[in-house]
C-alpha cells in the first residue's frame, strides 16, 4: 500500500518538474475540484461497504456491484453538467467534465478495495493502488514529454482511474455467486460517510483553491500544492497500519476496542513522526524533488509538514469513531473542522498569505483531534485526551522556532504519546499489523 501511494507521489513530481508554474497551476486547480467531487460520487459507500464487509460474508465485488448501481445517477449529473457548460464556452469546464470522470473511476475503484481489504486481500488490493499509480506515473512521464499542457495532465488523471477499474472487473469478473448475507446498502446509510468525506476533503482541500481565488501567484500555488503532496506521501505507513487495523477495530467486540484503537493510534503516531522529523530538518531538498522554484519555498512550507503527525491522528481518530458506529458525531466534527479551517482562510489568506492557510489547517486538524479524542474517552472508554494535548502542541512549534528545535518538539510529543497510549493497550504493533480479532 505505501509502495502505492509514493507513486502517486512522483506523478506529481513529474508534472511539477515537467510542466510551466502555470500549466502546473491550472492543473492543481482543476484537479483539486475533482478531488472535492470524489466524495460525492462515492456517495459514502467506500466506508460503508468497508464496514459491511467486514462483518459479513458477501460474495466479492456484490457490494460494490450494487453501490454503482445506486450511483449512477448521481454519476450521470457530475459529469454531464461541466459537459454541457463547456458547450456554452465556459473557461475549464471541458477539462472539469474530463477530470470528474476520474472521480467517478475513482470511487468505483476504491469501493472495489473496500472489499478487497474488508476480506484481507491486501495483496490484490496492494496491486490494484500499484495499477493505478504506475499509470498516473506513465502518464505524467508521457505529457511531459510529448505534450506539457495543463490539459493532457487532466486527460492522464483520469486514465490513471480508469485503468484499475477496467482490469480489475476483468480479473475478478464471474458469475453472481449465492449471498450468505442480504445486502443492504443504500444513500440514507451511506450518507453520514459520504458528508464526512466530502466536509474532510473540503477543509483539507479548499487551500488551494483559496489562494488561487485570493490571486496568489503560480508558483505559490504549485508549492504549496507541491508541500501537500509531500505532506500526503507522509502518510504512507500510517495508511497502511489503519487499512490494516479498521476491519479489525470495525469487527471485535466492545470490551477489546479500546486497546486495538489505542494502539493503533500509538503505532500510528510513531510511525508518522519519523517522516515528518526528516522532511521537517531537509524540507529543501525534499520540495526540491519538485523544482527548484518551489525549493526556494522551503522556509515558508516548512511548517505545514509539521502537521503530518496531527493529520495521521485524525485520520485514525475519525475512523474509528465510524468503525465504531460513530459516525454521526464524526461528521459533526469535520463540519466544525470546516468551518474553522474556512473561515481562517479567508480571514488570514489575504493578510498573510501562505502562511495563513497554514495556521488554518493547523487550527482545523487541532479541532477534529480534540473533539474525536473526547467523544472516544465519553461514550466508547477509549481515554487518550492527555496524550493528544501534547501532540498538538508540537506541530504549533514550527510556526516559531527553527527547525531542529521543531524536530525534537515533534519526536519528543510522538515518544510521550507513545508510551501514554501504550498504557491503555495489551497488544503489541504486531498484534495491529498481523493478529486476527476474537469472533464476536
Amino acid at each position: 500500500m505505501a509502495l502505492a501511494r509514493a507513486l502517486g507521489s512522483v506523478t506529481l513530481v513529474v508534472l511539477a518538474r515537467g510542466l510551466e508554474p502555470q500549466e502546473f497551476a491550472t492543473y492543481l486547480v482543476v484537479a483539486t475540484a475533482a478531488i472535492l467531487a470524489i466524495p460525492v460520487a462515492d456517495g459514502g459507500f467506500f466506508a460503508l461497504v468497508f464496514r459491511q464487509a467486514a462483518r459479513a460474508d458477501y460474495a466479492l465485488f456484490a457490494l460494490s456491484r450494487t453501490a454503482d448501481r445506486i450511483r449512477t445517477p448521481i454519476w450521470m449529473l457530475l459529469v454531464g453538467v461541466p459537459a454541457i457548460l463547456a458547450a456554452f464556452g465556459v473557461s475549464y469546464a471541458a477539462l472539469l467534465s474530463i477530470a470528474l470522470a476520474g472521480a467517478i473511476a475513482h470511487a468505483q475503484s476504491e469501493s472495489m478495495l473496500a472489499e478487497l481489504q474488508a476480506k484481507e486481500m491486501y495483496r490484490e488490493a496492494a496491486a490494484m493502488r500499484i495499477l493505478a499509480g504506475a499509470t498516473g506515473a506513465a502518464g505524467a512521464a508521457v505529457v511531459t514529454a510529448i505534450s506539457p499542457t495543463a490539459a493532457s495532465a487532466v486527460l492522464g488523471f483520469t486514465v490513471a482511474r480508469v485503468v484499475p477499474v477496467f482490469v480489475y472487473r476483468l480479473r475478478f469478473r464471474q458469475p453472481e455467486q449465492h449471498q450468505r448475507a442480504r445486502i443492504n446498502l443504500s444513500y440514507r446509510n451511506a450518507l453520514p460517510f459520504g458528508a464526512t468525506a466530502l466536509v474532510t476533503v473540503a477543509y483539507v482541500r479548499s487551500d488551494v483553491l483559496l489562494l488561487a481565488s485570493f490571486g496568489a501567484p503560480a508558483a505559490v500555488v504549485g508549492g504549496y500544492g507541491a508541500t501537500y503532496s509531500l505532506l500526503l506521501a507522509l502518510q504512507l505507513i500510517p495508511s497502511a497500519i489503519l487499512t490494516a487495523a479498521y476491519p479489525r477495530i470495525s469487527a471485535v467486540g466492545s470490551a477489546d476496542a479500546p486497546s486495538l484503537v489505542a494502539a493503533t493510534t500509538a503505532v500510528t503516531v510513531a510511525a508518522s513522526a519519523v517522516g515528518c522529523a526528516a522532511c521537517l530538518l531537509f524540507t529543501e531538498q525534499a520540495l526540491g524533488m519538485f523544482g527548484s522554484l518551489y525549493a526556494e519555498q522551503a522556509d515558508t512550507l516548512r511548517p505545514l509538514i509539521a502537521a503530518a503527525m496531527v493529520i495521521a491522528l485524525g485520520q485514525v481518530l475519525i475512523a474509528s469513531l465510524q468503525a465504531r458506529d460513530g459516525e454521526r458525531y464524526a461528521l459533526r466534527v469535520v463540519g466544525a473542522a470546516f468551518v474553522v479551517n474556512v473561515a481562517l482562510n479567508v480571514t488570514l489568506i489575504p493578510k498573510l498569505g501562505v502562511t495563513g492557510a497554514i495556521v488554518a489547517t493547523l487550527a482545523a486538524e487541532s479541532v477534529v483531534v480534540v473533539a474525536a479524542a473526547r467523544y472516544l474517552q465519553l461514550v466508547r472508554r477509549i481515554d487518550v485526551r492527555g496524550a493528544t494535548v501534547v501532540m498538538i502542541a508540537a506541530p504549533w512549534l514550527a510556526l516559531i522556532s527553527p527547525p531542529a528545535v521543531a524536530t525534537t518538539a515533534i519526536i519528543a510529543a510522538a515518544s510521550a504519546y507513545y508510551v501514554l497510549v501504550r498504557r491503555l493497550s495489551a497488544r503489541s504493533v504486531y498484534d495491529v499489523a498481523v493478529e486476527r480479532p476474537a469472533d464476536t
